[in-house]
Formats: structure tokens, sequence, C-alpha cells
């Protein structure tokens, strides 16, 4: 800034220009103050060289002392170095100030990360770059849950990250090159949200959804390409473009399937077996069964939700905080009830204690009435068909193997439903690991049960 006796002007331009890049545009403010007592006509004239400005002439008035005015003009650069002088006459009083920018080639970097948590990680027990459609939910589970879907259009939540300041582009296209219109807001919340490729300004990252016309339940599954530009400040070419595969998973047949399997076929089930234990047996066979329910809530339940908690610093590994509770405690009293009464029904009305202590504690939903109603399912088949619960096999291979194997398929068909009710696709290898570690736990807590039930067994029957 050269200051004369009335007047001073300088030149601002926002953010770093010493990085422009070539063939691209400056935002530029040229600022005249004035410094005489009296009223000054004024003139503002901007010379380039090796670039070019517009406007580059102005006509304008200071009033007095301390009056100034800020005049906004585009600065175009070419491939060389710019030369911009600005000079602004005032009263026979002139006042010059000059900038020079030399643009530099920008290495950008960007890095999409999908699915995204809002604070722009990636949890690893995820698929990566793998999306999920809404699920189709029948009229009658809508009707049971009370659940609707609150972005029928959503698609995901995805988090670009690149070094620096950028608006990046987004564009998807099917494996054809045909575009698939996107955007980042809701057709359901803004109506006049136009389709097409999704812009945001990124300062170092920035986390957003990924919305498609209509409802996502009816997008096609399949292979994607999501292509990412970054555009730096004032520039009409982009310095980086990165294509990532997506895959996009339908569940729609499977959520419909596990939405009739739910309700019609394990719920009814779950009521089953309940209602013939308490028909067929008396009051002290009922009430050992529901004493399991608070003492499993007490001992794994709470417990377990506490070091669930505490073990999310471990990632996708937090299953081994929490597996000796949710895995070796709790089969350890499967067990040993399975051991005191081997009848169908036992551990469903087991199920039902707990179920209702936790709707008590934690609120009440329908959903984990079909939870609970699955599990029942699935242990009551494989411990009826390895004979533990028709009286006919007393050897405790046989309990082992059947409460083991049904922990297995339980656990792989709440993923399934976590799939499909709650849109999360985890990460094969996350699934393997789980079940196969949850699995061992399980074990261990059986042959603990097993080694106790007898002593157990002599108590109970004295």
């Amino acid at each position: 800034m050269i200051n004369a006796t009335l007047i001073a002007i300088a030149l601002l331009f926002p953010g770093n220009a010493s990085y422009a890049l070539p063939n691209s545009s400056l935002i530029g403010f040229a600022t005249v103050t004035s410094y005489a007592d009296s009223p000054l006509s004024c003139a503002l004239s901007l010379s380039t060289y090796g670039c070019s400005a517009r406007p580059s002439e102005s006509l304008f008035k200071l009033y007095a002392k301390g009056d100034s005015r800020t005049f906004v003009f585009n600065l175009t650069l070419g491939s060389g170095s710019c030369r911009l002088i600005a000079k602004a006459t005032c009263g026979g009083a002139t006042a010059t100030a000059e900038r020079v920018i030399t643009p530099r080639v920008a290495r950008a970097e960007v890095e999409l990360i999908a699915p995204s948590t809002l604070t722009c990680h990636f949890d690893p027990k995820y698929q990566p770059y793998t999306f999920v459609v809404a699920s189709y939910m029948p009229a009658f589970v809508k009707f049971l849950t009370g659940r609707d879907v609150g972005h029928p259009d959503l698609l995901g939540v995805v988090c670009v990250r690149a070094n620096g300041t950028y608006t990046a582009l987004l564009v998807m296209t099917d494996p054809s090159g045909r575009r698939i219109p996107i955007a980042a807001q809701s057709l359901y919340f803004n109506p006049e949200t136009e389709f097409g490729t999704i812009i945001v300004p990124v300062r170092g990252a920035a986390v957003f959804p990924i919305f498609v016309p209509g409802e996502a339940e009816k997008f096609a599954g399949g292979v994607y390409n999501l292509t990412v530009f970054l555009y730096p400040p004032g520039s009409p070419r982009p310095v980086y473009n990165k294509t990532y595969t997506i895959k996009v998973i339908s569940v729609r047949g499977e959520s419909l399937l596990l939405a009739i399997f739910s309700v019609f076929v394990a719920l009814p089930f779950f009521a089953y077996a309940v209602g013939r234990y308490v028909r067929e047996n008396g009051l002290k066979e009922i009430l050992l069964p529901m004493l399991f329910a608070p003492l499993s809530f007490v001992v794994v339940t709470v417990p377990g939700a506490l070091m669930r908690g505490l073990g999310s610093f471990l990632g996708p590994f937090d299953w081994v905080t929490h597996g000796f509770f949710y895995g070796t405690l709790q089969y350890f009293l499967y067990t040993v009830l399975i051991s005191l009464r081997p009848k169908l029904g036992a551990l469903s009305l087991a199920f039902l204690g707990s179920l209702l202590l936790s709707m008590l504690y934690f609120g009440f939903g329908i959903m984990l009435f079909l939870w609970t109603a699955t599990s029942s399912l699935f242990f009551e088949t494989f411990l009826y068909a390895a004979g533990v619960t028709r009286g006919e096999s007393q050897r405790p291979w046989a309990l082992a193997v059947s409460l083991t194997s049904a922990s297995a398929v339980d656990r792989y068909i709440d993923f399934i439903l976590y799939a499909s009710f709650y849109r999360l696709y985890y990460a094969d290898w996350y699934l393997a690991t789980y079940i196969a570690g949850m699995a061992a736990y399980s074990l261990a807590g059986i042959l603990m049960g097993l080694r106790l039930c007898k002593y157990v067994r002599a108590v109970y029957y004295e």
C-alpha cells in the first residue's frame, strides 16, 4: 500500500492468492480511503500485464476524512505471472498499489469415504463403498411396528476429504456411462430439489447424504461409478478427479420374506412354545425360567451393555470385551436352565421374561418381539431336533452342539435383519470373525454349564 497526501489505496484477495491456479479466476478488492477534510472526486483504474481485470475503471466521490470505497473486481489469470497495478486519482492526488501473482499447479488429493459417519470416519466393520437401499416395508409390518422409512430416497452418507479448499462435483453413472441423477437434499423435505449432480464446498472434509429421485427401495441394485471432481476457488477447470466403484444392494425381497417369516412363522411359534410350556407344567416349573430372566438381566444385559460402550475403542473387535457377558455367561445360564428343565418352551419362557425386563428399562418396541421370536424359533428347533427337549437325549454333546449351532445361525440372521431393517451391511470378514468369536465364547459358557449342571440339578430336585 502506498499513501499519498490526501488518499490511500489497498489491494486484497481473500484466501491465499499465492496458490492460484493457471487459467483460473480470483475475486479482488480495491479500497480507496480519503484523508482530506473536503469532498473529493475520484477515479480508479486497474492496469494488468499477463492477465485481465473486469471492471477496470470506476468513478466515485469521497465526502469526508476517513470515508472509503471498496470495489470488487474479477481477475482472470493466464499461464504466467500476473502484474496488477491499481491507481486512484482524487483532487490532484494519486495513490497506487501493485500486486504480482504467479499461478502454481496444485497437487490436489481426494479421498471418498463411503459409507461415512457424521465425523467423516469409516467404520471398518462395514463393507466399504457399499450402500443398502431402503427396504420395502410391508403395510402390516408398518402397522405392527409403527415404523416408517424416514428418508425413503436416501442412498447413503459419504465424506469427501481433500488437502485444501475446493468445490467438489460428484457424478454418478451406471456401467454403460448413463448418468444417474443424485442430490444432496431430499425431495420429501425440499420439493424444489433438482437432481443431477452434487456440488459441495470442501474445506478439508465435507460430509453429506446422497439422495436419489423417488424411493430408494425402487433403485436397482448393482455396480455404479461415482466420480469426484475437485475445482479450486474461481477455477472453471478441475485439477483432480477420481472414480470410485460403488456397490448398491437391494434387500427388497429379503426384507419382505423376513417380515413375513418373523410375523407369520416366528411370532406364532414363540407364542405356541410359551403357551404349551405353561399349560403342561406346574407353578414351580413355570417360575424357574422366569427367575432366570432377572438373573440374566443383572449378570448379562446390564454389564454387557456397559462393556459394549467401553469396548468401542477396539473398533470392529469390540465383541472381545462384551463377548464374555453375551456369550459365556449368557450360554452358561441357558445350559443350566435346559439341564434343569429339558422341555420345549422353557427357554422361550426365559426369553419372554428377559424381553419384558428389557422393555421395562429400555422402552417398548414390537421389533424386540420379532427379534426374540426368531431367536426362540431357532433355539427351540435345534434343541428339539437334537432330542434334548424331547427327553430322548441326555448326552452333553447333543446340548453343546445344538446350542452352539443355534447361536451361530441366530447371530447370522440378526445381521440379515440389520441389513433389511436398518441398512447396515457388514463386511464379510467381520461377520466371520464376530460369529466365530462369539461361538467360542458361547461354547466356553456351555462347557462351564455342563460341568455345573449336575450339582445344580441335585440341589433343585432336593
